[in-house]
């Protein structure tokens, strides 16, 4: 999947591996009509505001209470954008982080309902509406296997700010095609959403790169690095 978990893989566990790349399909991310847009914005009350997208679920791993603690930053430097977070929970109980987590909203200055919207677990079509409507995708991840998540916000032209953590770096240039703020650190990350939400030249250079990365990650590709791995098994076993 990356270059990290492969040495995570030798490192923790002795094991050699191959790494075979996630992919995305950009067919999945049609364009939506501006009704369309519209009336996905309308569901959650963002009226003329701007609107930062959240996939997954409120865990440590996603950075969530950095993202909220950076949302209440970005309100008291006078932006207003709406906080929409798609995705339910995961297989692991993080029901403690997440309680304490929406505890803090008040000492942010947010307000659950207001200032963020949990749509829950969506379908595919829904999903990808989303990334359409969105004008920021906040991906601030503390650990990541990949991130399919950011790849996915490329394919629907939507500027992407995510964390410095080192998997991203295989895909992800800062300043190039998304921010990447220092993982962890809410001020870094309120700075860095806000220079996207408020230069909209910023935000269409990071779309162009997203456009510009996305080739590089079929699914054609990424089954095609496991016929050849199928093939290098097959070769080693009738060699022994």
């Amino acid at each position: 999947m990356s270059t990290v978990w492969q040495e995570i893989m030798r490192a923790e566990y002795g094991r050699t591996s191959d790494i075979v790349r996630n992919g995305v399909d950009p067919r999945r991310f049609p364009e939506i009509s501006p009704a369309q847009r519209q009336h996905l914005r309308d569901s959650v009350g963002a009226g003329d505001r701007q609107v930062l997208l959240s996939i997954g679920g409120i865990e440590p791993r996603k950075g969530s209470l950095e993202l909220f603690e950076a949302l209440g930053l970005l309100k008291s430097r006078g932006l207003d954008p709406l906080l929409v977070m798609l995705g339910g929970h995961s297989f692991q109980d993080y029901a403690a982080y997440r309680d304490a987590a929406l505890a803090r909203l008040p000492g942010f200055g947010l307000a659950l309902g207001e200032d963020i919207v949990q749509v829950g677990t969506v379908d595919d079509v829904t999903l990808a509406q989303w990334y359409r409507a969105a004008d920021v995708l906040a991906f601030p991840s503390v650990k990541e296997g990949f991130g399919l998540v950011a790849l996915e916000g490329q394919a629907a032209d939507l500027a992407v700010v995510a964390s410095s953590i080192p998997v991203f770096s295989e895909f992800l240039t800062d300043g190039v095609n998304a921010l990447l703020p220092t993982v962890g650190d809410p001020v870094a990350l309120a700075d860095a959403l806000e220079s996207v939400l408020r230069d909209t030249e910023l935000r269409s250079r990071l779309v162009e790169g997203g456009r510009l990365t996305v080739p590089a990650f079929s699914w054609i590709a990424s089954a095609q690095r496991h016929l050849e791995i199928y093939d290098e098994v097959l070769a080693r076993l009738s060699q022994s």
